[in-house]
């Protein structure tokens, strides 16, 4: 008898803890409604906004009703997600205790447990945020969509709803993008890839990731295989099917490449998943100009000598960095694509740091010769070499062997880090010569947001596409500061400035010639040998924007010889422009305060490779150059006699030899690091030759001497 009591009292307590929880569930969950227009609706909860504040269209997906969707497609996906799916009504309860358990033995919820019907809510009604309220109202919903809809429909309005990253939302979008063909003609191999996106679409996208995407395929293989609902030998066949990714949406949306890395960059800034961010209803600010972005994206797939090839172009705002178009037929996001530089490494990697060292001028004369550096030798293109030549024709013409050899000066360390403060950061393997010449790789944006540091006269900020972002409440939870930081000297900057100008004038951007406005350009091209390249660079600046584009052929393809930088990437860089400035033109630059243009004696350059500024004279007689204001170049003296001499190597150093008069004195100068004059050696001839040994002068032929008779009395 008392064992019976307690047994009652037991029960008792039991029923009523329920009825608490009942009526607790009751209370929280009351308010909560099922919304049939959210899961019949197409659209996403996340609003991205252009430039203007009007509504980028993020979404292509056409609704499939489930009888024009493939078995195999059904089949994987209730196997994958919700295998008990037809059995239930709305929850698990069988899942729900066996992922129970496994959270607290491994003292954590990792576990989940949640139906298909459940996602459907959660996809369609609520935010990510892991409440046990929110939990409630999912459970309530799932359970009244149950006796609503049937389990076809259900399944139906999920495979339309479900996300797969970079922003492809539902069945028929993911089977477009993945392998072009229409849900209902989609294979067994073909639906367990697209089945193991769900569960992490960054890391198991086969356009973004193909071997995490074939990973997850076999692990998706291992699920129909336990459950037994296929045969052995359909499921070996399909095992063998060779898939073909073919991404058929990269025509249907000209802003789906902006967008994908607007979505991964708010992902980063908020340190959520991009599932959780589409879901949300988070409002993203950008930087996108619609118009530009239309434009070159109609270039791009209207022009047939560049459809078979990889592309981007890219258009920044040097005000804030802010990344107004982006164009790519890439399946990466921009931080994934690694790609050689080229020249248009130079500036950036040897030109500049050389110029922050004062190490060169403009003018400084460098012999462009064949070389060899401990095993490494250089070509110039096509293998002409030039004798001596200027730093600013070694840019404008884009010579590789002054590259290598101011390099070499500038010291590799030095160069790392100089790149390190505007955006590049070179791996270890990459830190040797071949820097010079843009063997390190990079992405587009790297390289221009480094150009647009040169235009805005060394102050440095890394490209953004997002300016804010507000939460479905209202709250602003990210607004883009101005961080940018003093990279280089703005001295520095407008000395590369000039000469990248006349670059665009009668250099490898000449392309660019015919536009009315200051413009700077940069070229470069990577060779795959035989006359054909892999990669084609052209970035161009104004005072207001910085442009960029880049070809690069496909994985065992290569690039034509039209592909180099100064063809058609800077054809396509010249109809960016013409677009952007249809109606105004950008300001010119303007030199900065401490530096002055000079007047350099041209017959002195050429035949002596001295830098000496000149009173007067005819343009014939004259070069123009930009020094800065504290260490101008000594004048000309027309009583200077030079005398003709050899200059060769004794080891290390290098030799002077000329012929003399016995008994005479002669003086030997070298020029300093911008065009001064310095005497190395004076001496006095005890024979027909002298021969002396410059002890401080530098590996290779880059120093440039003059011999004169002194006029001094013995």
């Amino acid at each position: 008898m008392k064992i019976l009591k307690i047994i009652l009292i037991v029960l008792l307590v039991i029923i009523l803890l329920a009825g608490v929880g009942i009526f607790t569930c009751y209370m929280i969950t009351k308010d909560v409604k099922l919304d049939i227009a959210k899961l019949e609706s197409r659209q996403t909860n996340i609003k991205l906004l252009d430039d203007k504040g009007s509504a980028i269209s993020i979404k292509n997906n056409i609704y499939t009703p489930i009888s024009m969707i493939s078995d195999d497609i059904r089949e994987t996906f209730v196997a994958v997600e919700d295998k008990r799916f037809y059995e239930h009504s709305g929850i698990d309860t069988k899942r729900i205790l066996s992922a129970s358990v496994k959270n607290i033995f491994s003292w954590s919820f990792k576990e989940g447990a949640s139906t298909l019907t459940q996602q459907l809510i959660k996809n369609t009604h609520f935010s990510s945020e892991k409440t046990i309220t929110r939990k409630l109202s999912e459970i309530k919903l799932a359970l009244e969509i149950e006796r609503k809809y049937t389990k076809d429909q259900i399944l139906e309005m999920y495979l339309n709803v479900v996300y797969f990253g970079s922003g492809i939302y539902g069945i028929h979008d993911a089977c477009i993008a993945y392998f072009n063909k229409l849900p209902i003609d989609i294979n067994l191999s073909e639906a367990c890839m697209i089945a193991g996106v769900v569960k992490n679409p960054n890391k198991n996208s086969p356009i973004s990731n193909l071997d995490g995407a074939l990973a997850r395929q076999s692990v998706v293989f291992k699920i129909l295989e336990n459950q037994a609902k296929i045969s052995e030998s359909t499921l070996n066949n399909a095992k063998l099917y060779n898939i073909v990714i073919n991404n058929g949406l990269k025509e249907n949306s000209f802003s789906h490449s902006y967008i994908k890395n607007a979505l991964d960059e708010s992902c980063n800034l908020l340190g959520i998943n991009e599932a959780d961010l589409v879901r949300d209803g988070y409002i993203i600010k950008t930087y996108f100009d619609s118009k530009t972005q239309e434009f070159m994206y109609n270039k791009a797939i209207n022009n047939s000598d560049i459809n078979d090839n990889y592309y981007t172009y890219s258009t920044l705002n040097n005000t804030n960095l802010g990344v107004s178009t982006y164009v790519s037929n890439v399946p990466l996001l921009d931080h994934q694509i690694k790609r050689q530089a080229g020249s248009t490494i130079k500036p950036l990697s040897t030109y500049l740091p050389a110029f922050e060292k004062r190490i060169i001028s403009p003018l400084y004369q460098v012999l462009d010769e064949k070389i060899d550096i401990n095993g490494y030798s250089p070509n110039n293109y096509n293998g002409v070499y030039h004798g001596y030549v200027s730093i600013s024709d070694s840019i404008i013409h884009s010579y590789n062997i002054p590259a290598v050899k101011t390099l070499e000066r500038v010291g590799i360390d030095y160069s790392t880090a100089f790149l390190s403060k505007i955006g590049i950061n070179i791996s270890e393997k990459e830190k040797n010569l071949s820097l010079a010449l843009g063997s390190n790789s990079v992405n587009p944006l790297e390289i221009a947001g480094a150009y647009a540091s040169i235009a805005n006269y060394g102050k440095y900020q890394k490209s953004h596409f997002v300016s804010s972002i507000i939460d479905s409440k209202g709250n602003i939870v990210y607004n883009e500061k101005n961080t940018n930081s003093t990279a280089f000297n703005e001295n520095d900057a407008f000395m590369m400035t000039d000469i990248l100008l006349k670059t665009s004038k009668h250099g490898t951007g000449s392309k660019l010639n015919n536009l009315n406005y200051d413009i700077a350009s940069k070229t470069g091209t990577v060779s795959a040998g035989k006359g054909v390249n892999s990669d084609g660079w052209c970035v161009a600046y104004t005072t207001e924007h910085t442009m960029l584009a880049w070809h690069g052929a496909m994985q065992n393809e290569v690039l034509d010889n039209k592909h180099s930088g100064s063809n058609y990437p800077t054809i396509m860089v010249r109809e960016m422009a013409n677009c952007i400035y249809t109606d105004n033109n950008p300001p010119a630059f303007t030199p900065t305060s401490e530096v002055i243009i000079c007047d350099i004696n041209k017959k002195e350059l050429e035949d002596n490779h001295i830098i000496l500024r000149q009173n007067e004279g005819t343009i014939d007689d004259i070069v123009k150059s930009y020094f800065y204001k504290d260490n101008l170049p000594e004048y000309y003296s027309d009583t200077d006699i030079s005398i003709p001499f050899i200059v060769s190597k004794n080891g290390r150093h290098n030799k002077i030899e000329f012929l003399c008069e016995s008994g005479c004195i002669y003086e030997v100068y070298k020029t300093d690091l911008f065009g001064n004059v310095k005497l190395v050696r004076r001496i006095t001839a005890n024979g027909d030759k002298i021969c002396i040994v410059d002890a401080n002068s530098i590996l290779y032929k880059t120093d440039n001497y003059h011999v004169m008779k002194a006029d001094i009395d013995i």
